[in-house]
């Protein structure tokens, strides 16, 4: 099963992507970081022309790549899913949550808004995985 985990970019990321960081030193550890763990060129999307079709290209092969795709948000539903799917008994999806806040902190949407921006890549995929995981199951 090939599968991907994808987070919502509202509360940014902390994966590597030293390609793309190499144009933002100080933020080569918070841009986009789910799409360079799913393998994406920044170097290339940096240089094209049509930026929106080629992350258009990207979701398309990601798609054809991946079986399945989790949404952070959805956890819980996800494992059900895959435990319908593969014949799984929900002995085999139970865990136990460990150091799981209660409250999160207020995010205001003008900062929303601005780690869209800056991680515009990132919530491209997370809007498109989103919508699909949420009109698939």
């Amino acid at each position: 099963v090939r599968e991907a985990v994808v987070s919502n970019a509202e509360y940014g990321s902390s994966g590597i992507n030293a390609e793309y960081g190499a144009q933002c030193r100080k933020c080569s550890r918070t841009v986009d970081s789910v799409a360079g763990d799913l393998g994406f060129n920044f170097r290339e999307y940096v240089k094209a022309g049509d930026k929106a079709a080629h992350l258009e290209e990207f979701i398309a092969l990601k798609n054809r790549e991946l079986d399945i795709v989790f949404i952070s948000e959805y956890y819980d539903l996800s494992l059900v899913l895959m435990a319908r799917r593969y014949c799984w008994t929900y002995d085999d999806i139970s865990y136990l949550k460990s150091l799981e806040s209660s409250s999160k902190p207020y995010v205001s949407t003008a900062t929303k808004e601005r780690i869209r921006e800056f991680q515009h890549v990132d919530d491209v995929i997370y809007q498109h995985y989103n919508q699909n995981f949420l009109e698939d199951y």
